[in-house]
């Protein structure tokens, strides 16, 4: 157990190095940074969510009746209460997500997207209308989405950011979650001059994602 601990250190070791030293000697750093700095905005929305290195603590309060329709129908949005710290959201959207290998349900440690404008207008989470919780059980690391959003933007391509949060359900302690923001309109102005278009994401389970816009809040996004 030592040797594999030990063995799963040093790869997270090399991989952060390796992350390092892409950095310096990437294309967009011999060019001064410029392109890196533009794909990594401090003052956008979420900037002190992701830009901290520390891990969130979440709370959610999903009450029983919609604890059942997420039962039911575990894609359909229903109505939770998030609380950071002493900061309190009511009415945040709340649906589980995952495919094949990475889907936990409800009882278990899910996967979840927090649509926080979902059911009320306007309402943000560090400026931010919705993210992802990603339970990251097939990667004991938590690091794959977080190099690879790293090294994405290192290189000029578009990558959702990722921070790191403890998460609780109703009291249940459900452990370290990847925190990644949502494939919005928010995300989509971060790198392009125009956000009227489509977003697609590839997939062949039509219920393991939606590309249709919050109902109640305007602005298309990967669900």
């Amino acid at each position: 157990m030592t040797n594999a601990r030990n063995s799963q250190a040093i790869l997270i070791g090399a991989a952060a190095w390796g992350l390092i030293a892409w950095g310096a000697f990437s294309p967009t750093a011999a060019r001064g940074g410029d392109a890196a700095a533009d794909l990594q905005p401090k003052l956008a929305s979420g900037g002190d969510l992701f830009a901290g290195g520390g891990v969130r603590h979440l709370q959610l309060e999903v009450p029983p009746d919609e604890l059942a329709g997420l039962r039911r129908d575990s894609r359909k949005y229903v109505r939770a209460t998030v609380r950071e710290g002493k900061e309190s959201y009511g009415n945040v959207g709340v649906h589980l997500k995952g495919r094949t290998g990475s889907f936990r349900g409800i009882d278990d440690k899910p996967s979840l997207t927090l649509s926080f404008g979902r059911f009320t207008f306007g309402q943000r989470f560090h400026g931010l209308r919705k993210i992802h919780l990603n339970n990251s059980v097939e990667d004991p690391s938590y690091l794959n989405e977080y190099l690879g959003g790293e090294i994405f933007r290192a290189a000029g391509v578009p990558a959702p950011r990722v921070a790191f949060a403890l998460v609780e359900l109703n009291g249940r302690k459900l452990g370290l979650y990847t925190l990644k923001e949502g494939f919005t309109e928010d995300f989509l102005k971060l790198y392009f001059q125009h956000t009227n278009g489509n977003l697609y994401e590839t997939g062949t389970n039509p219920e393991s994602h939606d590309v249709n816009a919050d109902e109640e809040e305007p602005g298309r996004g990967i669900e």
